[in-house]
């Protein structure tokens, strides 16, 4: 990068600019997220698993960082804009070093901080960076609260929330095992099968939460006059299902291989901020093999197999429409990705999008 880096891209950590006497590295991705790296590579463990970036590239600037090597630009963060942020985020934490990922430009723009001392990562700071982020950073806590008292949980712990200068922020303990596989295993099943359990309800199709609020989406976004494969693919649902009564469960909504660790023998999944209830059975499961489909441009190799068997145990009622269950999945997707697409229009997975509506039709028809 050879532009220097804007202090309102940072939004509230944008004070780190300003009078900068600790020397950092710049390192950007292609996708214009970008972190900032202690020029200082002291060890610390774990610290590079709870970012565990997808690209073989960064991945290799990351093990050059580890090792000392001088990588991306040079840049000055100030020391007591750095204190002033942790006393704000982290009170009674002395930090011995800060890697603070930057996400993708965009109209949810957030902010991850990894927090060492002793050698071992202490914690993780979620922040908004910009007013439109502040209800998916709450939403969030309001998420990991709840799976605080959900027994086992697969989730990290959140510590505490709060604001920061303006913008909502959540911490929680780290999770820094390796990244899980790009493949289903029985552990990510048995995943999917503890978030659905946790509050299931049953609804009539047409008197269910989740048509509800497609409704509300398409009639008031306008969705419907710009993505009319929305509509259709509603109508038909509707016509199909009509008067069945279905199980419906929380689903995270963002169940990818790089969103998951494996820690103390246990699958862990982060980035709740997507997740909702109201969702059908195999929601995740179905995402985990699409998202990675959708992003390289091929077909989704969906084990229907392994996911009929899953729904006898789980969710029987949705035995023999598994073809309407992958629909649904499919557009509640693409109305998220629509929206984004109308609010942003310069950024965003237009590919994603693409793929979402292009495969909704091979299944819907039309």
């Amino acid at each position: 990068m050879t532009e220097p880096l804007a202090p309102d891209r940072l939004g509230p950590l944008g004070s780190l600019l300003e009078g900068g006497d600790l020397p950092y590295r710049l390192v950007p991705s292609r996708s214009g997220s970008l972190w900032l790296l202690p020029e200082s590579s002291k060890w610390a463990k774990g610290i590079h698993r709870i970012f565990a970036p997808r690209s073989p590239l960064l991945r290799l600037a990351w093990a050059a960082w580890r090792a000392g090597l001088p990588v991306g630009a040079r840049l000055a963060l100030s020391s007591r804009s750095l204190e002033d942020l942790l006393a704000g985020v982290a009170p009674g934490l002395r930090a011995e070093g800060v890697v603070v990922y930057v996400g993708t430009p965009g109209a949810y723009r957030k902010a991850v901080l990894g927090l060492w001392a002793g050698g071992e990562a202490q914690v993780v700071i979620k922040l908004a960076l910009v007013p439109a982020a502040d209800p998916w950073v709450a939403w969030e806590a309001r998420v990991l609260e709840r799976l605080k008292g959900a027994g086992e949980s697969l989730a990290p712990k959140l510590l505490r929330t709060g604001q920061y200068a303006g913008r909502a922020f959540h911490a929680t303990e780290p999770v820094t095992g390796p990244p899980g596989p790009s493949r289903l295993t029985r552990a990510h099943f048995a995943y999917s099968a503890w978030l659905f359990g946790l509050e299931p309800s049953r609804y009539v199709w047409t008197e269910s939460p989740l048509l509800r609020e497609w409704l509300a989406d398409l009639s008031h976004k306008g969705l419907s006059r710009a993505f009319p494969t929305l509509e259709r693919s509603l109508m038909w649902l509707e016509e199909r299902l009509s008067r069945r009564v279905l199980s419906f469960g929380w689903a995270h909504r963002d169940f990818v291989p790089w969103n998951t660790r494996w820690a103390r023998e246990r699958l862990f999944v982060l980035d709740w901020e997507m997740a909702r209830p109201h969702r059908p059975p195999g929601y995740d499961l179905l995402h985990f093999i699409s998202m990675q489909a959708a992003l390289r441009g091929g077909a989704a190799r969906i084990p229907w197999m392994d996911l009929r068997e899953w729904l006898e145990r789980h969710a029987p009622e949705w035995v023999g429409v598994e073809r309407e269950l992958y629909a649904i999945y499919l557009l509640d997707q693409a109305l998220f990705y629509a929206r984004a697409r109308l609010e942003a229009p310069e950024v965003g997975e237009e590919r994603v999008l693409n793929w979402l509506l292009g495969e909704l039709k091979s299944v819907v028809g039309g």
